[in-house]
């Protein structure tokens, strides 16, 4: 039989290990030294044959067990002097260990350390990883556990082996490793293999987690240190951050409105490396491992408080657990949590300054070339995204100049993009507008035009003013612009909305009054709620058409029914006031409007029908060019006779237009006094054909 000095160079004992791999190596001395012990022992009272045939026992092996009296009878192959060898191999590995520099990455050694295992604890470690690190051990380990088809070793194996160099302790420290509750199962062991019941307790089967099997054979990796790209005030929060952990406590909770930015400030905080993120109940144990094995922070992404808590009391051993959503800390969480209070902290999203930086960076770090007609500083002060989202929209940007080969992002490009990031889901209470129309296409005077471009400027610099200016320090509301456009039916409203959108590249949404209303008490209001919550969310313009519906005059109280009209406009007034984001409103009827509203709208656009030269531009202009229009068509009398508003005249082109078109023609006089003719009889009017002058002929 071997011993010590046959498996072990005295003369290294202090001599430290020149690198993971002799160490590992080192520790399946001990290992064999156990095995070839046991086997021994085995084989000696078993005839020598080391697969019993079906591995049934042998009247050898039945006489050996049975042999001596109960009081002396000894299966474990204890002996003082093998005790004493076992003994040696832990002190001349525990020497070598300590003489091994401490850059030298041992994986055995900090396996110990960052799990703060012992000796026992470690060995029931080596052992299992001993058939992942050479297959001729799943042969032995099967042997011994009187199972061939065992790949693993199993708990009666660690015992065994245990047994015969202190059998002493063997019951005490198989209850304290692998008990109920027992930290090693925990932490080390593969939960599926753990838990199945139809085997008996011996036959459990140990297989390391693959986070542990992947640090003993790769070492210290846990990926590389990838480039995580701050503003300037995340890197204040970092720094926050980081001070709390070293004084202020062990739980935090992160508020944001994005949890992706609350994941990319940890993981700046982990210099850009894989997080230990758990999701839900079953990623505990394995992240938990990850955490303690590669010294990360455990992050919990927040779902709901009862399963935080649980989380938090499974997922004790961490030094630091970082919880984070994307709304505000729970309730249940500001009571202590395992004896430590939640400490909350709010990530804001970044300034329209810091989103410039963020959109340059990223722009400059996927090599990205931007047309001339696009203002990144606009796109910054406009989309209020997050950190994460910027990223990932200028990924899709990249992605997308790739497939269409052209070289350069455009606005066209941007803005498609940026639709899709913008998409609201109001269920039925807003649909989207599909935006046509520019300041090419909109005939307003000078004055009109002038206002609204004010409100656009207002909405796309605010950013930037207040930044410098500090305009909006003392406003207690909302940051947002309102305008209303007030004017007679077809006079452009509905135009001028879808003109805005597009001068600010910003979805277009109706918000439709008729789903607004309820007849049940508050429900109207949290309607409006989710409108406004739907719209903060995703950037969009909200259009309220025939406004006069929502924001008419508040009546004096006469029963329950005015009390409560005049508390949802109260309540709108209020959503208006505090949306940070643009609003446009369209009626006919501004006498209408509560005088209190009106006021606190940022501006109101007064669209007067069209005079005779913009009526005349109108009927020139708003058939496209490749319509063929005969040359004797007579717009200038079309313009003096007939007081149109610009709505009725695009309804008579496009009427004459589809006349021609199905004729295969040209569009004609005579289709546009047919036409012509068709409209005034749906707005009600008398057709006295004295009106049509020479070309009364044509009706």
């Amino acid at each position: 039989m071997f011993g010590f000095s046959d498996y072990f160079d005295k003369e290294k004992e202090n001599i430290g290990f020149e690198n993971g791999r002799e160490e590992i190596k080192t520790h399946l001395l001990l290992l064999d030294l156990l095995l070839e012990h046991y086997l021994d022992e085995k084989t000696n009272s078993s005839e020598g044959l080391i697969f019993s045939r079906g591995m049934k026992m042998t009247e050898a092996e039945v006489e050996s067990y049975y042999m001596a009296p109960p009081a002396d009878r000894k299966s474990t192959g204890y002996t003082e002097a093998f005790a004493g060898d076992v003994n040696k191999a832990f002190t001349f590995i525990e020497k070598r260990t300590k003489a091994t520099a401490s850059e030298v990455f041992l994986p055995v050694r900090e396996m110990g350390r960052r799990l703060d295992l012992d000796r026992d604890e470690s060995l029931a470690a080596v052992l299992s990883f001993a058939g992942e690190y050479d297959l001729k051990y799943t042969r032995i380990f099967g042997y011994i556990a009187a199972e061939p088809s065992m790949q693993y070793p199993t708990l009666g194996v660690y015992r065994a082996l245990y047994e015969t160099f202190a059998p002493e302790r063997a019951d005490e420290v198989t209850a304290r490793i692998f008990g109920s509750g027992s930290r090693l199962l925990k932490l080390v062991f593969d939960r599926e293999a753990l838990s199945e019941k139809k085997r008996p307790y011996l036959h459990t089967p140990l297989v390391l987690q693959q986070d542990l099997r992947d640090f003993l054979y790769e070492g210290d990796g846990c990926g590389e240190e990838k480039e995580v790209y701050l503003p300037a005030s995340y890197e204040e929060k970092t720094k926050e951050l980081l001070k709390a952990e070293t004084s202020e406590g062990r739980f935090f909770y992160l508020e944001c409105e994005d949890a992706s930015d609350a994941e990319t400030v940890l993981s700046y905080l982990e210099k850009g490396r894989d997080l230990c993120l758990i999701r839900d109940k079953e990623d505990v144990r394995g992240q938990l491992l990850r955490s303690l094995l590669y010294r990360r922070r455990l992050l919990v992404r927040s779902r709901d408080s009862e399963t935080i808590i649980e989380i938090l009391e499974e997922a004790g051993e961490a030094e630091q657990i970082w919880i984070f959503g994307s709304e505000e800390m729970p309730k249940a969480l500001l009571q202590e949590t395992a004896g430590r209070p939640v400490i909350p902290f709010t990530l804001s999203l970044p300034t329209p300054q810091e989103r410039f930086s963020i959109w340059k960076h990223y722009v400059e770090a996927e090599s990205l070339t931007i047309g001339e007609d696009v203002s990144l500083e606009d796109i910054a002060d406009t989309f209020d995204f997050s950190l994460t989202k910027i990223r990932e929209i200028i990924g899709q940007l990249k992605l997308k100049a790739v497939t269409e080969a052209t070289g350069t992002v455009s606005r066209h490009m941007i803005r498609q993009v940026l639709f899709r990031y913008n998409e609201a889901q109001f269920n039925g209470l807003a649909t989207r507008v599909h935006t046509a129309y520019t300041w090419d296409d909109i005939e307003i005077d000078a004055a009109q035009k002038q206002k609204l471009t004010i409100a656009c400027d207002r909405y796309r610099l605010r950013g930037r003013i207040d930044a410098k200016y500090k305009v909006a320090a003392n406003n207690a509301y909302g940051n947002g612009v309102s305008v209303l456009l007030y004017g007679s039916p077809g006079t452009g409203k509905t135009m001028a909305s879808q003109v805005v959108a597009n001068e600010l590249g910003l979805p277009l949404y109706r918000v439709d009054v008729s789903q607004i209303f309820s007849k049940y008490i508050g429900e109207t209001q949290k309607n409006l709620g989710k409108i406004f919550d739907e719209a903060k969310k995703a950037n969009v313009i909200l259009f309220f058409d025939e406004a006069d519906a929502l924001f008419s005059k508040r009546t004096d109280v006469g029963d329950s029914n005015d009390r409560y009209a005049n508390a949802e406009t109260a309540y709108l007034l209020q959503k208006i006031e505090e949306h940070n984001g643009m609003t446009i409103l369209a009626t006919n009827l501004y006498h209408n409007f509560d005088s209190a509203f009106v006021r606190r709208i940022t501006y109101t656009v007064r669209l007067d029908s069209p005079d005779e030269a913009t009526r005349l531009r109108l009927w020139q202009h708003t058939l496209p060019e490749s319509m063929p229009v005969a040359p004797d068509v007579d717009f200038e009398f079309l313009a003096e006779t007939f007081e149109l508003s610009g709505s009725n005249i695009k309804a008579i082109l496009h009427t004459a237009a589809y006349m021609a078109g199905a004729k295969d023609a040209t569009v004609t006089m005579r289709d546009l006094v047919m036409a012509l003719k068709m409209e005034l009889e749906k707005l009600g009017r008398i057709i006295d054909a004295t009106d049509f002058a020479n070309y009364g002929v044509y009706l």
